[in-house]
């Protein structure tokens, strides 16, 4: 355990990069707005940004719909 973090938690977190990798999003404006904005918890540790790949699965699944209305 490295400050804190123990190594299955540090395997989860994602750089902003890779998260958007993960994502498949290009731009960090849409992913800032389309993600970030809507609720994706950013975790940061000594200025250091990072995503558990667990929140984004989470919220995806928070985000699934039905039916797609006109």
């Amino acid at each position: 355990m490295r400050g804190g973090v123990n190594m299955q938690t540090a395997l989860r977190l994602l750089s902003i990069k890779q998260a958007m990798q993960y994502l498949g999003v290009k731009s960090y404006n849409t992913f800032k707005t389309n993600y970030l904005n809507e609720g994706l918890p950013l975790i940061v540790i000594n200025n250091s940004k990072k995503v558990d790949k667990s929140d984004i699965d989470r919220f995806l699944n928070d985000h699934k719909v039905s039916e797609v209305k006109s």
